[in-house]
């Protein structure tokens, strides 16, 4: 019994010691990190000033000058990795001389050794970051390389090649649309938007535009319509008209936001045939869309659904509609005639808010 409490006694010592060592050790720890990380975070400060400075300098004078304790920096392989990333993020928010200085900047540095490295690389990140900087930096030269990368394996990867091809190529970098089999993203469309910037003067242009909106891969002919929408091709309207049938509900809805904006004297009756088909989702999109429209000749369409169409919304999108095509006084007279408690409620609400 005294051996079993010794025994027992020494445990709890043991194990007491045991807890003092691993809160001290933990206390070691937190500190050392916190220390790191106040380096880190010192060093990225003082870092952020040098290369701010550089910059500012450089836009301000309008050339790159060599700066012997800036070089000093660029020994450290982290500096220079830092330095491009603070370049990339310049990049985005200047434009006209001032985005050519930050490119001017990279050069003189000859960071497009460090991009180029990684564009070799057997890293999907680094290839990645690399397609990025030299996009970004207008080192066309690298083209045939990008191009090659649109087979890669990892998604990220064919993204980056997809916009940098756009960047540099303009609309013809947009081929590789012709037999793509995944799906791109809202955010890689407004992105290949973002880069085209102007379209061919050429007849091919809308031969290869009319293919896409052919096309079984859904996001291709998302993206066809929002070009037509950014350049107004309204030679297109008919093409696109033919997607109002498409049995993917996004296309639809793009093919509506399309019609409105590159409309002709066909499109009100192209919209309200197709609203006799749809379910109450589109045809509140389509009521919108004539809103927009603004033609009085829907006029009676738009005063049959709200008199007649039991939803709610549906009434409202109508009487919304009908106000952009009638007079006050119209709209009075529909709620005067009308026998709904909730028409003219309706009625009454948009007067009110106009």
């Amino acid at each position: 019994m005294i051996i079993l409490q010794i025994i027992t006694y020494t445990e709890l010592i043991v194990g007491i010691y045991i807890l003092l060592i691993l809160l001290f050790l933990t206390i070691i720890y937190t500190l050392l990190t916190s220390i790191i990380e106040y380096k880190i975070i010192t060093k990225k400060n003082k870092w952020n000033a040098i290369i701010d400075q550089e910059i500012y300098e450089t836009i301000l004078d309008d050339q790159s000058n060599s700066n012997t304790d800036f070089t000093d920096y660029l020994k450290s392989s982290s500096f220079k990795h830092y330095f491009i990333k603070k370049l990339l993020k310049a990049e985005q928010n200047f434009s006209g001389n001032s985005k050519e200085s930050i490119q001017n900047l990279f050069d003189h540095y000859q960071l497009k050794k460090i991009s180029l490295q990684k564009l070799n690389s057997q890293k999907n990140h680094e290839i990645a970051e690399a397609i990025q900087e030299v996009t970004a930096m207008n080192h066309v030269e690298t083209l045939p390389k990008i191009k090659s990368m649109l087979q890669h394996k990892n998604d990220l990867v064919r993204s980056e090649a997809q916009y940098g091809l756009a960047k540099f190529s303009g609309f013809e970098g947009l081929f590789f649309l012709d037999n793509l089999q995944e799906q791109l993203t809202d955010w890689q469309q407004l992105k290949l938007l973002d880069a085209i910037t102007i379209l061919p003067n050429n007849d091919e242009v809308y031969v290869i535009i009319s293919n896409w909106l052919k096309s079984p891969n859904q996001s291709v002919k998302i993206l066809a319509m929002k070009l037509i929408r950014k350049f107004q091709l309204l030679q297109m309207h008919d093409l696109v008209a033919d997607n109002l049938h498409d049995s993917d509900e996004k296309v639809v809805e793009e093919t509506i936001k399309t019609l409105v904006r590159i409309e002709d004297n066909s499109t009100s009756k192209l919209l309200i045939e197709q609203y006799q088909t749809c379910n109450e989702k589109f045809q509140i999109q389509i009521l919108k869309a004539l809103e927009k429209i603004s033609n009085p000749e829907n006029n009676t369409f738009l005063e049959t659904q709200a008199k007649e169409n039991p939803s709610f919304s549906v009434k409202k999108a109508s009487v919304k509609a009908l106000n952009n095509c009638c007079s006050k006084t119209d709209l009075q007279k529909l709620a005067h005639q009308s026998n709904s408690p909730e028409l003219k409620q309706i009625i009454n609400q948009i007067i009110q808010e106009n």
